[in-house]
């Protein structure tokens, strides 16, 4: 179940404590070790938690290859499918890719989390 934290709205996210590493019999280390990579990548903090729907994964997919195929669909041409491919592969590259490493690594993350918590 430590997966499922990364999809929990930041408020439903239980509190860390020094008890939820010693309570647990099936935890491999101490509260003074440091955590695993596993452990790590549980508590990691997800963009797409703070994201409203419409700028989630499944959408920026549905939307992207929606419009290219329509574009096929009604003009049956090369060129004028590849005039719309170019435009949205690079929007769905960016958001899906590079947007998410960006985040995390400016800090964003943390003020969106905090953001949100001022909110509650």
């Amino acid at each position: 179940m430590p997966n499922d934290r990364v999809f929990q709205e930041p408020s439903a996210l239980p509190s860390p404590s020094a008890s939820d590493h010693t309570s647990d019999p099936s935890s491999s280390h101490a509260a003074g070790e440091p955590k695993s990579q596993e452990t790590a990548a549980s508590d990691k903090i997800s963009v797409w938690t703070y994201k409203p729907w419409w700028c989630q994964p499944w959408s920026i997919l549905s939307t992207g290859f929606g419009a290219i195929a329509l574009s096929w669909l009604v003009l049956h041409r090369y060129w004028v499918t590849g005039l719309v491919a170019v435009p949205m592969l690079t929007w769905m590259g960016f958001f899906l890719l590079a947007f998410p490493k960006l985040a995390a690594e400016s800090g964003m993350l943390e003020e969106m989390k905090r953001a949100h918590q001022e909110q509650d």
